[in-house]
């Protein structure tokens, strides 16, 4: 099952492209700094509320991201599974350290204190 992440999905729109996702078995999560109705019970109805308002950068977990990234579900991400996403392309090369064109965990791991320090 393919997981979309939604930055801001309380957002009017954002809320709607979520329930329509899931309602085509897309497995949805998401994060927002507040939630207003009409998008809070919509989205508690399909039970795709965040547990918790607002995101921290250690909500970015090795787990996370192979959710996001990792289509085959083998465990890593390889280069045309980051096609597409800029961030990810461009951190690929400062991270695959063994230069096989795949990210295992311990990369991804070095990725996400690349990211937290980034945020910081």
């Amino acid at each position: 099952m393919r997981t979309v992440h939604f930055i801001a999905i309380g957002g009017s729109a954002m809320h709607n492209l979520a329930i329509a996702l899931h309602r085509q078995g897309f497995e949805v999560t998401g994060s927002d700094d507040e939630i207003f109705e009409p998008s809070r019970s919509r989205l508690d109805r399909l039970g795709l509320l965040p547990d918790k308002l607002g995101w921290s950068p250690e909500d970015i977990t090795p787990d996370f991201i192979l959710k996001q990234f990792d289509q085959d579900a083998n465990g890593s991400i390889s280069r045309d599974e980051a096609k597409g996403h800029k961030v990810l392309v461009k951190g690929f090369q400062l991270v695959d350290t063994n230069r096989d064109n795949v990210l295992d965990r311990g990369e991804i791991e070095k990725a996400i204190v690349l990211i937290r320090k980034a945020l910081k």
